[in-house]
């Protein structure tokens, strides 16, 4: 018995016909099909990983930061008698971002912070006087000069001695903003569990509480700087470090720099404020 083996090709088919004992046995194999499964599992996996990226564009995150006031100047927004004596506080600041994804390697934020700027003035000479010669509107009408107690020029014959009201006053000065953040986001480096970015924007800063605080031994005044604008900007640098639990969940710690623009008018005594915040949050991806 002689034993054939016969193949013959055709378009995307092999078709075998194998005589054995006089009975013929035919097999199709039909591999187009095969070639249409297999394209359809790699559509099928570009689709859901477009979808997987899809879904990621946008992320919301509450905030909070710590921030530290201070001035590029060695100035006073009050006095120019104050100059060598105005230092920042820390304060916080509280709010929402919201992200969205422009492309593999850029992103905008922006979102609603609100947030208090405060700077002291300690170790004060007050003094009474008949003129407001600082920036300061206080409640009760009254006008005081303050003078740095510990860096001035004034003798004694200078200031009577029946206009002294205290050698030892503090001046607070505590300002609160609506913060609206328009920033961009770099990706420098990025992989399964972190990822880093440069963040660079500006923010517009609306005024909505300006208080003053003197006080000392004897006796203490409200008020209110006179010479704040109601609004103003800020240009903001900082990094953005973020830790990823998963895909949707993650958490971000950013450095950042923000230097004031035009927080005061022309009376300000040359006072050109910024401040350094700490910002964390927790990151939801959708």
């Amino acid at each position: 018995h002689n034993e054939q083996l016969v193949i013959v090709t055709t378009k995307n088919k092999y078709q075998i016909i194998e005589s054995k004992n006089g009975l013929n046995e035919t097999e199709l194999l039909d591999f187009s099909k095969v070639v249409k499964d297999k394209n359809s599992l790699t559509l099928n996996k570009e689709d859901n990983k477009k979808n997987e990226e899809t879904k990621n564009l946008w992320s919301i995150s509450p905030l909070i930061g710590l921030l530290s006031s201070n001035s590029y100047t060695k100035s006073s927004p009050i006095n120019s008698n104050l100059s060598n004596s105005t230092e920042g506080d820390y304060t916080l600041s509280y709010g929402i971002q919201v992200s969205y994804k422009l492309g593999s390697k850029w992103s905008i934020q922006s979102g609603l912070h609100l947030q208090e700027i405060s700077y002291q003035n300690n170790h004060l000479i007050v003094v009474s006087s008949d003129k407001n010669s600082t920036n300061i509107d206080f409640n009760t009408d009254s006008n005081f000069e303050v003078i740095d107690a510990e860096n001035n020029n004034l003798s004694s014959s200078d200031i009577p001695l029946s206009n002294i009201l205290s050698l030892d006053g503090n001046l607070n000065q505590r300002y609160g903003y609506i913060e609206v953040p328009v920033e961009f986001k770099y990706n420098l480096i990025e992989n399964r569990l972190i990822k880093t970015e440069v963040i660079a924007g500006f923010s517009s800063l609306f005024l909505t509480n300006n208080e003053i605080r003197l006080d000392s031994n004897t006796f203490s005044e409200n008020g209110r700087a006179t010479n704040l604008n109601n609004v103003n900007f800020s240009g903001n640098l900082g990094l953005n470090f973020i830790y990823k639990f998963d895909k949707k969940w993650s958490f971000n710690l950013s450095p950042m720099l923000k230097s004031q623009l035009n927080t005061f008018d022309k009376n300000s005594t040359d006072f050109k404020p910024y401040f350094l915040g700490i910002y964390s949050g927790i990151n939801i991806n959708f």
